[in-house]
C-alpha cells in the first residue's frame, strides 16, 4: 500500500498573497508584500506603442544567423525576462531554445536586450517588476 503524501505548507501573508514554501507547483505571487517580480500584474508591462510595434522591432532588428539559415534550422525561442519598474529590460533568459540551433537563442536573447525601455506593469496602481514571457519564431527559408 501506498502512503498518503502531504501537501508543503503554505504561509499566508496579507490577505492577497500566498507564498508556497515547498513543493513543486508554480509560485503564484500577486500581493503587495513582494520581495520579487510578479508573475502577474493588474496592468502588466507593454513595449511601447503596443504588441504590433513590438513584433515591427523583432523583425527589423533580429539576424537570422548565416549557419542556421543554411541548414534550414527553425522554430520558436522562449525567453523570459523582467521588465523592471521603471521600464528596462533585465534577467533576459532562454526558457526553451530550440534543438540544434544555439545560435538562433543568442540571436533572441540579443534582440530582447536590445529593446527600449517598456511602459512597467502595475499592481494597485503603483509600477511594479514583472516577469514576461515571449515567443520569437525563426522560420527556415
Amino acid at each position: 500500500m501506498r502512503a498518503q503524501s502531504t501537501p508543503p505548507p503554505v504561509q499566508v501573508v496579507e490577505d492577497r498573497e500566498v507564498i508556497q514554501e515547498e513543493g513543486d507547483l508554480p509560485v503564484m505571487q500577486t500581493g503587495t508584500l513582494q520581495e520579487g517580480p510578479l508573475q502577474i500584474a493588474e496592468q502588466m508591462p507593454e513595449f511601447p506603442g503596443g504588441q504590433e510595434a513590438m513584433m515591427k522591432f523583432i523583425s527589423s532588428n533580429i539576424n537570422y544567423p548565416e549557419d542556421m539559415a543554411e541548414a534550414g534550422v527553425g522554430g520558436k525561442v522562449f525567453i523570459e525576462f523582467v521588465v523592471r519598474a521603471d521600464g528596462p529590460i533585465t534577467d533576459v533568459r532562454v526558457l526553451r531554445g530550440i534543438p540544434g540551433g544555439p545560435s538562433l537563442d543568442r540571436e533572441a536573447v540579443r534582440v530582447v536586450k536590445a529593446m527600449p525601455k517598456w511602459n512597467p506593469g502595475k499592481q494597485s496602481g503603483k509600477p511594479v517588476d514583472v516577469i514576461y514571457r515571449l515567443p520569437v519564431m525563426f522560420k527556415a527559408q
